[in-house]
């Protein structure tokens, strides 16, 4: 595999993990990085009064870190964990 192939794929898959671990921070209930759920949801969602709730955010982390665990085809083929992510 080219080195822009793995690269690319190395970006893809950690991004995808950041994103679903900033999803699984959020279905926990913190607020971070605003200061507060309101100012969340308005940068998030952008009405302050509405938040997706805990098991639609779990659902999306889920999904993203599934992804990046498949996107980075890591060496390990055959994985159990890797198989169940696919």
């Amino acid at each position: 595999m080219g080195i822009v192939k793995r690269t690319a794929r190395s970006v893809g898959s950690t991004g995808l993990l950041a994103v679903g671990a900033l999803h699984l921070v959020w279905a926990s209930g913190s607020a971070w990085p605003a200061k507060n759920p309101k100012k969340l949801a308005e940068a998030v969602v952008g009405n302050s009064n509405m938040m997706p709730g805990a098991g639609a955010t779990a659902g999306v982390a889920a999904a993203a870190i599934g992804g990046g665990l498949v996107a980075g085809e890591p060496s390990v083929r055959g994985a159990r964990l890797w198989r169940c992510a696919a």
